[in-house]
């Protein structure tokens, strides 16, 4: 497990971006404080874009979330995946246990991906950053994706490296069309961005078994996908969604209980915790929003959801 050994302003930043209010000993350049306000103007652009306002004219793909129960690769590709995931020549070695853990916990043929990312995946680490001068050098780590490579600052935790390692396992191009998870391009950027981080947040403390939400850089949303797997059936579902670039079926199962506009508001409020921020009164209203959407699951437990907005240290674990 690793651990936060470095006391840098920018490792700090990292660590609690989400709630950086509260720290008042972390100070922001005024290039810092423009960049992230022109990220909230473009971020509420892009959701406002992705989320059209007819069936016809949306970019959801409804035929990829109706058939997903029909998802199953052929006997001959799932024994590739397992016998490149399985070769230790295929990774960097340092990836190479934390793809096996992976590889243990889901079912290989949602890391198609993974193994065709895998063998030509590479990792340059970074020197410390002791001056902030860019929303990216707080940043103890990010995957590249046109370079299919990792990069890591030095003496950042291990949990940053497994938080890469799946932004690359599900890092897919079609033509020009970028995936990255939950993400994907659209015109100014990514669209979906945030919900996409929070949600490999949230599997990264998983699949890896971290034993605190320390470990969860982006804790805001990370603490929301885990309330809209609450409207899931089977969480597995949510899960096998994300390694197939299904952000499509998320949103279906989310329209069974609240409305395109609620999706909206959420995705755009994860996209400013993660590449703007959210100031407690935004923080506040979120939570509101999406406690209001999971109690409309009659069969749903409300200690399920009260554990998570809770801040419970082990949210993110099932049983």
């Amino acid at each position: 497990m690793g651990k936060y050994n470095l006391l840098t302003n920018y490792e700090k930043l990292y660590m609690f971006c989400d709630n950086y209010l509260t720290l008042p000993f972390l100070k922001f350049s005024d290039e810092i404080w423009n960049e992230r306000e022109k990220n909230r103007k473009n971020y509420s652009l892009l959701n406002e874009m992705y989320f059209n306002n007819t069936k016809s004219t949306s970019d959801i793909d409804y035929k990829k979330a109706e058939s997903f129960n029909n998802y199953d690769l052929p006997y001959k590709i799932k024994r590739k995946i397992k016998k490149i995931l399985t070769n230790p020549n295929n990774c960097p070695e340092e990836l190479f246990e934390d793809v096996q853990k992976l590889y243990q916990y889901m079912d290989n043929q949602y890391l198609l991906t993974l193994a065709e990312n895998l063998p030509s995946l590479t990792i340059e680490n970074l020197p410390k950053m002791e001056n902030i001068t860019t929303l990216q050098d707080y940043s103890v780590g990010y995957y590249q994706t046109n370079k299919n490579k990792i990069y890591l600052r030095e003496g950042c935790p291990k949990s940053t490296q497994q938080h890469e390692l799946l932004h690359a396992a599900r890092a897919l191009k079609v033509n020009k069309k970028m995936f990255l998870g939950f993400a994907r391009t659209h015109k100014l950027g990514f669209a979906l961005n945030g919900f996409d981080e929070g949600y490999t947040d949230l599997l990264t403390a998983r699949i890896y078994e971290h034993e605190s939400i320390n470990e969860i850089s982006y804790l805001t949303a990370a603490q929301t996908t885990a309330l809209i797997e609450l409207l899931f059936d089977d969480y597995k579902d949510m899960e096998k969604a994300s390694f197939i670039n299904c952000i499509d079926l998320v949103y279906l199962q989310f329209r069974k209980y609240g409305t395109k506009k609620e999706f909206y508001r959420i995705c755009r409020y994860l996209d400013f915790s993660t590449e703007a921020y959210l100031n407690k009164y935004e923080r506040k209203q979120l939570f509101n929003l999406i406690y209001d959407i999971v109690k409309r699951k009659e069969e749903l437990n409300p200690i399920e959801y009260e554990k998570i907005l809770d801040n419970d240290k082990t949210f993110f674990k099932k049983i």
